[in-house]
């Protein structure tokens, strides 16, 4: 009876490790290469230096929010 009852619940911790996935190892994020577009429709009339920080700040930003959980993004 012990070794059926080990054998079931023994190594949950373990069990539920594995059962667990992490989507952000599997997340890829495609960065933008020019602000151009969004520059031009937001008549933000930014330099190209100025768009080139834009694009550095908008990297570092996708790779912060990239270390958020699925379910949490989706209750926003």
């Amino acid at each position: 009876m012990k070794h059926t009852h080990e054998k079931k619940y023994g190594d949950i911790a373990n069990k539920m490790r594995r059962s667990i996935t992490d989507h952000t190892e599997s997340s890829e994020i495609s960065y933008a290469k020019t602000f151009k577009g969004i520059n031009e429709i937001l008549s933000w009339n930014h330099s190209d230096e100025e768009l080139k920080y834009d694009i550095n700040e908008m990297i570092k930003f996708s790779e912060t929010i990239k270390e958020i959980p699925i379910p949490l993004l989706g209750s926003c």
